[in-house]
């Protein structure tokens, strides 16, 4: 949202008090409500604060952070206009860093936008610092008249790493039976031990009973369920023996 505001703020049209966009970074909602698109040139200028971390003759506050990417960008396109330069300011004021011609898959900087007049790189993808050194690839797809008028499909992929807590058992958690010896009659066998007088009146009390909309009243419920169901099948199969499941 920072971002946004702030590319609003730039891009703002002071004659027309509209905003004019740049396909591939502005909102989708802008660029349909307003429909011209103004895209800016970059080339291959810095979009960070060169020598930053190495500069010590500067004194700088303690909660200051250097730019750690320095990293110049390739670009198929010289050509760098006003707006890219609003572009590459904003990208050293908010720390963000555009991804063409930076990452596998496009280290030379392709073109974007393909036109019988000429092509350019006007198309780009933006992220921060922190989230570009998490990105495995960018790539800028060949040219499909079919799916656009004159602009390459940007895509990239990003590294996610993720575990799952592991929550031990608790003591009134019970564990699902072993496997049970099934057979053409065991689903009519199943149905007939849930219609038995114990199994209906137990049914009947757990429909009947109000439980709690909370941790626990859940899991009583589901461990109430889980009974009757294992109760049933009990009654209804035979269960495999450990020593022929490993046989």
């Amino acid at each position: 949202m920072v971002f946004e505001e702030k590319y609003r703020e730039l891009m703002k049209d002071e004659k027309s008090n509209r905003f004019e966009n740049c396909e591939g970074l502005a909102p989708v909602q802008l660029i349909s409500q307003y429909g011209t698109c103004w895209w800016p040139w970059t080339g291959s200028e810095p979009d960070f604060i060169q020598d930053d971390s190495s500069d010590d003759h500067i004194p700088l506050y303690n909660n200051y952070n250097c730019d750690i990417i320095q990293q110049i960008r390739c670009s198929n396109d010289c050509k760098v206009d006003s707006r890219g330069k609003q572009l590459l300011d904003l990208c050293i004021s908010s720390k963000l860093r555009i991804v063409n011609g930076r990452l596998w898959g496009d280290s030379s900087g392709k073109f974007t936008c393909i036109k019988p007049t000429g092509s350019s790189v006007v198309d780009y993808v933006v992220m921060s610092e922190d989230l570009l050194n998490t990105t495995l690839y960018f790539q800028v797809s060949d040219f499909i008249s079919t799916l656009s008028d004159c602009h390459c499909k940007l895509s990239f992929g990003i590294l996610a790493s993720y575990s799952v807590e592991r929550q031990d058992l608790n003591q009134n958690e019970s564990i699902f039976p072993g496997k049970y010896i099934w057979s053409t009659k065991a689903g009519q066998k199943l149905c007939d031990a849930l219609t038995q007088a114990d199994a209906k009146y137990n049914i009947k009390n757990f429909l009947d009973k109000s439980f709690e909309n909370t941790s626990e009243g859940i899991e009583n419920a589901v461990n109430t369920c889980h009974e009757i169901i294992v109760n049933a099948a009990n009654k209804a199969n035979s269960l495999k023996n450990l020593s022929d499941e490993k046989a």
